[in-house]
């Protein structure tokens, strides 16, 4: 199992904690049977926020640097300061 460090509290994760807040749309119906079925048809993603499971530090805001975080690859936030899968912090 691969691990990272988080770049907040140094310790040790292996995954990360996703919150994402919207609206979904459903449609609830009768399907031939007289069976009562809901099926998604629209949602809304306002926000979406990855966390250390560790100290609930909030991270990332993709899904992109989020798995480039999980895969040690730098990730680009803040400006120049980059953070990088192992937990170090390298400013250019």
């Amino acid at each position: 199992m691969k691990t990272v460090k988080c770049p907040i509290c140094h310790k040790e994760i292996d995954y990360l904690v996703d919150e994402e807040y919207g609206t979904s749309e459903y449609e609830i119906r009768f399907d031939d049977k007289g069976k009562i079925v809901s099926k998604q048809t629209g949602q809304d993603l306002e926000e979406e926020n990855y966390y250390c499971p560790k100290c609930d530090a909030p991270l990332f805001t993709s899904y992109e640097d989020a798995v480039g975080f999980l895969n040690g690859e730098e990730i680009r936030k803040d400006g120049d300061t980059y953070v990088l899968g192992n937990g170090e912090e390298d400013e250019e």
